[in-house]
């Protein structure tokens, strides 16, 4: 079967990329729709390897990935699943989304509405152990800063519900704290202040 090569053939097109460098950018029509292709046949384990290869690749190409944001998403959304069994997946989902957020800069404060509500039902609902995805989306929090300005009013109730809620692990409490800090010397709060 070709499936059992996927792993390979997609690790191989990726180092070809990062050796390339912006050379590439002519051959992204043909690899990342075929690499989204195979997000939506592969298993959870390879699943998360894709999308760490696309990761690199989107690195490597920048806002050039623009025309695929569409089908990306749509396969972060496919496999955004609060649940303890999926936390490696949607770490590396956030991590994804943070290094599309490095690559379009303040442009992709245009994709936040859509990315939104994974944002939010993961601070509410995350169910992994020590909340390790509310921790990495929280760093992610941080590097976005100023393309957050339009939704301080969804993010700050809930991080602020993590570092009050006696029940989280400490080190999600700092985390939560850390981001809050980070987010108010980036963005102006004085509209939540009361």
């Amino acid at each position: 079967s070709l499936h059992e090569h996927h792993k390979i053939c997609v690790q191989a097109v990726t180092l070809i990329f990062q050796a390339l460098g912006m050379k590439c950018i002519p051959f992204i029509k043909q690899i990342v729709p075929s690499y989204i292709s195979v997000i939506y046949v592969s298993d959870n384990k390879d699943r998360e390897f894709l999308f760490q290869q696309l990761g690199k690749i989107i690195s490597v190409v920048k806002q050039h990935i623009r025309p695929y944001l569409d089908d990306i998403f749509a396969a972060v959304k496919a496999y955004w699943l609060v649940t303890s069994s999926a936390a490696p997946l949607q770490t590396t989902c956030v991590q994804l989304l943070e290094q599309i957020a490095t690559a379009l800069g303040g442009e992709f404060s245009v994709y936040l509405p859509q990315l939104m509500p994974l944002f939010l039902q993961v601070l509410h609902n995350d169910q992994s152990t020590n909340r390790i995805v509310t921790q990495k989306l929280l760093q992610s929090l941080r590097n976005l800063g100023m393309c957050l300005d339009d939704y301080l009013h969804l993010l700050v109730p809930p991080i602020v519900s993590i570092y009050a809620s006696k029940t989280m692990p400490s080190s999600v409490r700092k985390a939560a704290i850390v981001t809050l800090n980070s987010l108010a010397e980036s963005v102006d709060f004085t509209d939540l202040a009361s």
